[in-house]
């Protein structure tokens, strides 16, 4: 056997069936089908989504704010006018349309728009993340499963090894060549064996069922998956760290999105501080009336002056308000920053240290085939009474091979998501 794992012994490649209800059939599932997966509509997802439409239509609000405005208004009223004017009549109904549209407002509208296209950002990028997280978390399931399964080939093989050893101890010790307690010592072996048995069969039921929720089929368990080939994984290298760096300074979502709402604070700040500013709007109003009057033409224009003089400091406060609320942000981008770059760094050097895994891991499963291979030429010629501990080895080599290449894979795709990099169903 090589020792990148690919003639798997057949206990390994032979993916237990669970035999749940609604099980997938087959072929296998593959690493790319479940990706394909992943923007499936769960309920994170949705959210994320809902959040970001919410974020537009605010945006579209904060620039209608400007646009122009059409009201139509009806009144119908009878009154009772003073004497000198009892020749026009009781009635006094009106039927108007005004058309108006403000003409500035001291840039009020251009900073609530402002904020109001950062949040808009801000929520795309928690989008971002969202669908990035979707796809990590497929992506772990995944292998959590096909690990699952490794872990019940190996225990499975350990518990039926000890069984024929506490079983041979047990009929030897009825012909008086073992005592009792060497029975109980096999027995508590074959029992421990038999306990995590029973314990990776509840992982591959629980590690599927997760996985069919992160696929939005709950309840649809997957019976059997494709094991990826571990050194698929082990051709990519992260390169250098500044390059790294620099990446996820500018393309981190969290970064990002801490960023945008920075922005967005700094507009309404700067809003806070146009309160004072007056309002300069256009009106045209046209309607009919059943009163003569000099104000009841058939049509008015004009320009209206409004100047905020007291808000009984209702401004300052909202100043100071928003000064706090910068502040805060600023505190809050600084944090995910350094928090998204420790991570990063932390990351890319447990890439080193995987490799460094690889190459042990690989070097144990060759000396592992090597000692199978020995075990059974000498159980051939009837030195050794059975392969066991070789199998048992064997089987936790492998193992360990697949855990170390899984692990060197998600760790590469957190440190691609951390610079903005989504991964694809060709992934990797």
């Amino acid at each position: 056997m090589g020792g990148d794992g690919r003639g798997l012994w057949w206990v390994v490649l032979s993916l237990v069936c669970l035999g749940a209800g609604g099980a997938w059939a087959t072929p296998p599932l593959t690493l790319r089908e479940a990706l394909a997966q992943a923007d499936a509509p769960v309920p994170e997802l949705e959210q994320a989504e809902a959040r970001l439409q919410q974020a537009r239509a605010r945006e579209a609000a904060a620039a209608a704010s400007l646009g122009l405005q059409v009201k139509g208004r009806a009144r119908a009223r009878w009154i009772e006018p003073p004497a000198v004017f009892d020749y026009l009549g009781r009635e006094d109904h009106a039927l108007e349309l005004r058309l108006s549209r403000p003409l500035w407002d001291g840039g009020r509208t251009g900073a609530a728009r402002q904020a109001a296209v950062r949040e808009s950002e801000a929520a795309h990028w928690a989008w971002m993340g969202a669908r990035q997280g979707r796809r990590y978390q497929v992506l772990q399931r995944f292998f959590a499963v096909v690990l699952a399964d490794l872990e019940y080939a190996y225990r499975n093989e350990a518990m039926s090894i000890a069984y024929v050893r506490f079983d041979r101890i047990r009929d030897r010790q009825k012909l008086g060549q073992r005592s009792e307690v060497e029975v109980l010592a096999a027995e508590s072996v074959f029992q421990q064996s038999r306990r995590a048995v029973y314990r990776a069969q509840a992982e591959q039921r629980a590690s599927r069922a997760r996985l069919a929720l992160a696929l939005n089929r709950p309840g649809d368990l997957p019976a059997q998956l494709e094991i990826p080939l571990p050194a698929s994984f082990m051709d990519w290298e992260a390169g250098e760290w500044a390059t790294w760096e620099a990446a996820v300074i500018e393309g981190s979502p969290r970064i990002a999105r801490a960023r945008a709402r920075l922005e967005a604070e700094r507009a309404r700040l700067l809003r806070a501080g146009l309160l004072r500013r007056p309002r300069v709007e256009a009106e045209l109003r046209s309607g009919a009336y059943s009163r003569q009057s000099p104000a009841n033409g058939p049509w008015a224009a004009g320009l209206g002056l409004s100047w905020p003089l007291y808000h009984g400091g209702a401004v300052a406060a909202e100043r100071a308000e928003a000064r706090a609320r910068l502040r805060e942000a600023e505190a809050r981008w600084e944090a995910v920053k350094r928090d998204e770059v420790q991570a990063a760094l932390e990351d890319w050097l447990a890439l080193e240290s995987l490799r460094v895994d690889w190459q042990a891991a690989r070097t144990d499963l060759d000396y592992r085939q090597w000692r199978l291979d020995e075990a059974r030429l000498r159980y051939e010629q009837e030195v050794e009474s059975d392969l066991g501990d070789a199998l048992v080895e064997l089987s936790r080599a492998q193992l360990e091979l697949h855990r170390v290449a899984y692990g060197y894979a998600l760790t590469r795709a957190r440190l691609e998501a951390r610079a903005g990099r989504l991964l694809d169903v060709e992934w990797p």
